[in-house]
């Protein structure tokens, strides 16, 4: 019983922060800054959660798929950069025990790297109808480099200017709780690395919900997703 509600908690973990990806990701849209060498996507603040959760490599990973829906890379931007978010996910993941006087500062960087490197290269080598015919034989590397710097500065802006505080606070909110619950808990969940509190993942589900519903209730104004 307890291993049923584990999974389905974990489940609602992940929907609730591929939602929430998805919007965030379609609201940078309305200011032309989700796709294209210039991105600065809101929704990149939340790849710094696999940290605290394995849900969220799914939630993250899907997230970007719906996101992407809207690009005008069309599939090779569901592809290519559902790939990088995955990739990104999975290696912050792995990263989370890396720390420094106890917070985890290199969890935002793997999106970062993964996403100038595999975006850049997307967005190099693809023209108005696909990916050109010579584009890996005459690869240009001017302007893959110039298109991954572009990429990779705004990814380094959300994933450190707002994912890290994000990062954080949720890594006070746990240390706050596992200092409540330690003595009822014989002591054990002081020892747990990061943060697996209902009450802390409540509160953040709480939060990721208000974005969702904002970003609805905006698309649902402009008609931009929901043809108004």
């Amino acid at each position: 019983m307890h291993q049923q509600s584990s999974r389905t908690l974990r489940l609602a973990k992940g929907a609730v922060i591929a939602a929430a990806y998805a919007a965030l990701t379609w609201l940078a849209a309305l200011a032309g800054l989700a796709y294209g060498p210039v991105q600065f996507r809101f929704s990149e603040a939340l790849t710094v959660l696999p940290a605290f959760s394995g849900a969220a490599v799914p939630g993250l990973t899907l997230g970007c798929l719906l996101g992407n829906l809207l690009s005008g890379y069309g599939a090779y931007d569901m592809v290519f950069g559902t790939l990088a978010t995955l990739f990104a996910a999975c290696l912050t993941r792995a990263l989370r025990s890396v720390r420094f006087h106890g917070i985890p500062f290199l969890a935002p960087l793997p999106p970062v790297v993964c996403n100038a490197l595999i975006v850049g290269v997307e967005i190099t080598v693809l023209n108005g109808t696909g990916i050109a015919p010579d584009a890996f034989r005459n690869f240009n590397w001017i302007l893959f480099w110039g298109n991954a710097a572009s990429v990779g500065l705004g990814e380094l802006v959300i994933c450190y200017g707002l994912g890290l505080p994000l990062l954080m606070r949720t890594q006070r909110r746990c240390q706050t709780l596992r200092r409540f619950a330690g003595p009822l808990g014989g002591g054990k969940l002081l020892r747990r690395p990061v943060c697996h509190f209902r009450d802390g993942n409540r509160h953040l589900v709480s939060r990721l919900s208000r974005l969702i519903g904002t970003g609805i209730q905006l698309f649902r104004r402009s008609g931009y997703l929901f043809g108004g």
